[in-house]
């Protein structure tokens, strides 16, 4: 399966579908449903740091993708209790 789309010519390119389970970096909504979370909890893991990313275009205003390598060891790592 293809998606087709114009490209800056007006020509028409198609670019294949990788199904999820091939795919080596994932999009925010994929990253969550990979863990089973919503896309703002996924957010707050990464701004606190537990979650790293990885930025494709640009430091700033580049895409942000998640590796599967490091979501595999994020849902694998000790799980701390809280203080109690």
């Amino acid at each position: 399966m293809a998606i087709s789309e114009l490209n800056t010519k007006g020509t028409v390119c198609t670019t294949p579908v990788v199904p999820l389970e091939h795919k080596i970096l994932l999009s925010r909504h994929e990253a969550a449903q990979l863990l089973g979370i919503s896309w703002r909890t996924l957010d707050e893991l990464v701004r606190r740091g537990e979650i790293r990313i990885r930025r494709v275009g640009g430091p700033i205003r580049g895409r942000v993708l998640f590796s599967r390598i490091e979501l595999q060891r994020f849902a694998e790592q000790e799980i701390v209790s809280p203080r109690g």
